[in-house]
């Protein structure tokens, strides 16, 4: 290591983990911590508010996995930055993989979210639950198609008579 905790030795060779040298300070550390707990807090409130609200349990699941994400890696952040400190840049590592690793799960998760608004066989959305979380601007829109589809049906209908 050159002093900045950039570097850790695998397999006798030097790997960097930072592309730029970033001389990290206890300071630096415990801001991390205070936002970490910051983010934990919110999240979790979130989370605890989906849990006590169960009532669609095939979406929630997915949106709970994907809420998740934030404090997890939050967490890895802050635990990440405190090995470096202590110059554990090898373990520094491995947390950071897991962090990078559950963010996969919740792209996993937030993919599979987005195949259950869209009507996926298994656990289609229902046009009522769509229509719960309508804006005025997706109501004017949709009033104009459904204007347009009936229009168009009826010049239709007085060609086929």
């Amino acid at each position: 290591s050159n002093g900045y905790g950039d570097t850790t030795r695998v397999s006798g060779m030097s790997v960097p983990l930072l592309a730029i040298p970033i001389r990290i300070s206890k300071g630096m550390c415990a801001m991390a911590s205070v936002a970490t707990l910051a983010t934990v807090a919110v999240s979790g409130n979130c989370i605890y508010q989906h849990l006590v609200n169960f009532m669609n349990p095939g979406q929630q699941k997915q949106v709970i996995r994907i809420l998740l994400l934030v404090p997890f890696v939050s967490l890895c952040s802050c635990i990440t930055l405190w090995l470096m400190y202590f110059k554990h840049d090898l373990a520094a590592a491995i947390v950071h993989t897991f962090a990078q690793s559950y963010e996969s799960y919740a792209v996993l998760s937030f993919t599979l979210l987005m195949f259950g608004y869209l009507g996926e066989e298994q656990e289609p959305v229902s046009y009522t639950h769509l229509r719960a979380h309508e804006t005025p601007e997706h109501l004017v829109c949709r009033l104009l198609l459904e204007k347009k589809k009936k229009k168009k049906q009826h010049t239709n209908d007085l060609v086929t008579i």
